[in-house]
């Protein structure tokens, strides 16, 4: 049997960025999903967050999502 460091249990938004940084941080993961794909209620139902992506502070616009750095 395969053993691993790090079980991710749904593969929303939090879910898949926790694997991703974990794998990064060197652990073995399983990323486990009901669904057929990644993503959550966003990509299996078309539930998309509404809001900005970025605001001004001080200011300054500052990204609220920059997504996943390669």
């Amino acid at each position: 049997m395969k053993e691993y460091d790090v079980l991710v249990v749904g593969g929303g938004f939090s879910g898949t960025a926790a694997a991703i940084r974990a794998a990064r941080g060197g652990a073995t993961v399983l990323l486990v999903e009901q669904a057929n794909c990644l993503g959550g209620a966003a990509t299996n139902s078309l539930v998309n967050p509404f809001m900005e992506w970025h605001t001004k502070i001080d200011g300054v616009d500052f990204a609220l999502c920059r997504g996943i750095k390669v």
